[in-house]
């Protein structure tokens, strides 16, 4: 059976990293290209967020909206993590802007931090866009382009179903 890996980013004291969260990973539902998840603290088993997340395979790229309990469910910023060929040396954080399109509405310029630790093959593009989860729960495709990245082609296909469930799931364990 194939082994699932996920990555989390947690922010704590705004330090933004990368887990390997397996073991963490409860109620994984798949929904067509899409699946959702609640990820759980490894000492008492607490979920500290549910997450709806697909991928690009093409670039290696995934697409994680979270839902932190800690927060009334409220989204954070979107994740894109790219996975890259060869880990990056130093560790970097810095403004970049990117194209987002949804379906075939009108392209929109978008700024993002873009992140990465060092020796680390993961770069983390977080967006804060308000509503997003929305605007993807009612469409088929999502397109993002930062310049070095490529475009990454999201299906949506399923989305509105983890998402809901993403959001249900968290309410329920809400502090």
């Amino acid at each position: 059976m194939k082994k699932l890996v996920f990555l989390a980013l947690a922010v704590i004291t705004n330090n933004t990293y990368a887990l390997d969260l397996e073991d963490n990973v409860k109620n994984f539902e798949k929904s067509g290209d899409w699946a959702s998840f609640s990820l759980t603290d490894s000492y008492f088993g607490r979920v500290l967020a549910t997450r709806a997340t697909t991928e690009d395979k093409r670039t290696s790229a995934s697409l994680a909206l979270t839902y932190p309990t800690s927060n009334n469910c409220q989204l954070t910023p979107i994740d894109i993590i790219v996975k890259l060929e060869v880990p990056l040396k130093e560790e970097s954080s810095r403004t970049v802007f990117g194209n987002i399109q949804v379906d075939s509405n009108a392209v929109k310029q978008v700024e993002a931090t873009l992140q990465n630790e060092a020796d680390s093959e993961f770069i983390f593009i977080t967006i804060n866009k308000k509503g997003i989860d929305n605007e993807l729960k009612a469409a088929k495709s999502l397109m993002v382009n930062f310049k070095g990245y490529g475009v990454m082609d999201f299906s949506l296909n399923g989305a509105k179903s983890a998402i809901d469930n993403a959001l249900s799931s968290c309410s329920k364990f809400s502090f």
